[in-house]
């Protein structure tokens, strides 16, 4: 079985879990390098996002995917940014991105 990363519950009680591969691959590598730091920063504030997240919306695009939205607050240099957190789920609990 592949290695799975965390696990958390969402707010309708269904485990969600990010599994090392997607998150390596997925969350990771296929974005801009410059990005991955802060991606690898922001991971705790991903699961706080799926256990709370400001908004559930289905993915219009992907049938069975759920979005998790939220804020995050990100510290660079000299400032603080806010980002749109948006953890996108299959409907079989794995966190795709």
């Amino acid at each position: 079985m592949e290695n799975i990363r965390w696990k958390v519950t969402d707010p309708f009680g269904n485990e969600i879990c990010l599994r090392e591969y997607n998150f390596v691959h997925n969350i990771i590598e296929q974005h801009d390098p410059r990005d991955a730091e802060i991606r690898s920063k922001i991971e705790p504030q991903a699961k706080f996002a799926i256990e709370h997240p400001r908004f559930i919306i289905r993915d219009n695009q992907h049938s069975g995917r759920v979005k998790y939205l939220s804020l995050a607050d990100i510290e660079g240099k000299n400032e603080i940014q806010i980002r749109t957190i948006t953890v996108v789920v299959e409907a079989t609990g794995e966190i795709v991105t």
